[in-house]
C-alpha cells in the first residue's frame, strides 16, 4: 500500500517557483516550496488510501476530515502528531472529567478525547470561525457531538467546567493573553483540580515565551510538572514506512511546521 504519485498542475508548481525566484528566493526557500506542494499531493492520497480513518496513535480509529486547520494532516491521520506528549495527555485525561482546548483548530483533541467514557464535558475554542464549523462537524461524524461544545469566548467556556479538568492552549503566540483570561474568570475551585498543557511559541522578534508562560502560572501559585522538548525522530515512525520507500516521502509526512526548540508545558496547582 505504497504511496504513488498524483497527477498534479506543474504549471501552477512552476509559476510560484518562478515568482519567488524573481524576488531573490534561496534554495531553502525552494526546496520549502517544494515540500509543500508534494505535501498537498501526500494529503490527498494518503487520505483516499485510508478511507479518510486515523491509522495509529491515540486516536485510531477516529473518522477525519480531508484538511487540518493552523498544522499539517498528515500526521494526525498516521498517528504521530505531537507524539512527544501523547503519553503524558493520555494518562492526564483519563483521571479527568472536563476537557478545555484552546486553539482547537479543527478539532483532533477536542473528539479525540471526547471519546474516552470518562470526560463528560468537552469545550473547543478558537477564533477562527471556519475551524469552529470543522471541529462540529468532526464532533459530528465521530457520534460525540453530545458531548462538546464549541465557542469564542474563553470567560463563558471555563464557566462550564468542572470536576478534574484538562486544559490544553496553543494560540501561536498568543499564550500569555489566553492564560491571564483564564485565571480572570475561573472559579478558585475548579483551579485547584486542573491540569494545564500549553505549548510554548514565540514572539515577534524570535524570542520563546516559555519563560513567560513560567512566570504567569507560579504567580497563580501553578507549578512546573514537566517539560517536554520536541523530538525530531518522532517526525518519522514506523508507521510511515508502511506507506513509502522514500526519505523523502518520510520526512515530509511527518511535517508539523513547528520550530526546533519549541517545547510543552505542564502545570498543576501547589
Amino acid at each position: 500500500m505504497l504511496i504513488d504519485m498524483l497527477p498534479v498542475n506543474i504549471e501552477s508548481i512552476a509559476s510560484d517557483f518562478n515568482n519567488k525566484i524573481n524576488r531573490g528566493a534561496s534554495t531553502y526557500d525552494l526546496l520549502r516550496v517544494a515540500a509543500h506542494f508534494r505535501r498537498l499531493e501526500l494529503e490527498k492520497i494518503l487520505y483516499s488510501k485510508l478511507n479518510g480513518f486515523i491509522v495509529d496513535g491515540p486516536f485510531k480509529g477516529m473518522s477525519y476530515l480531508p484538511l487540518a486547520h493552523a498544522s499539517t494532516l498528515t500526521p494526525k491521520l498516521l498517528g504521530i502528531y505531537e507524539k512527544e506528549i501523547q503519553s503524558d495527555l493520555l494518562t492526564i485525561a483519563k483521571s479527568a472529567d472536563s476537557f478545555l482546548d484552546v486553539g482547537c483548530a479543527e478539532g483532533y483533541y477536542t473528539t479525540g478525547l471526547a471519546l474516552l467514557p470518562n470526560i463528560t464535558s468537552i469545550i473547543g475554542i478558537d477564533i477562527n470561525d471556519e475551524s469552529l464549523k470543522a471541529a462540529i462537524k468532526l464532533a459530528e461524524i465521530n457520534h460525540i457531538y453530545h458531548k462538546t461544545h464549541f465557542t469564542t469566548n474563553i470567560g463563558n467556556a471555563v464557566k462550564k467546567l468542572q470536576g478534574q479538568t484538562l486544559i490544553m492552549i496553543d494560540v501561536d503566540g498568543a499564550e500569555i493573553e489566553v492564560i491571564k483570561e483564564i485565571f480572570l474568570f475561573a472559579p478558585e475551585k475548579l483551579l485547584l483540580s486542573t491540569t494545564f498543557l500549553v505549548e510554548t511559541d514565540y514572539h515577534k522578534d524570535g524570542r520563546s515565551n516559555k519563560n513567560e508562560i513560567l512566570i504567569e502560572f507560579q504567580r497563580n501559585d501553578f507549578e512546573l510538572i514537566k517539560e517536554i522538548k520536541q523530538d525530531p525522530s518522532c517526525r518519522i515512525s514506523r508507521t510511515s514506512q508502511r506507506y513509502t520507500q522514500s526519505f523523502l516521502d518520510l520526512a515530509i509526512l511527518g511535517m508539523e511546521g513547528r520550530p526546533m526548540n519549541q517545547s510543552w508545558v505542564i502545570f498543576k496547582h501547589k
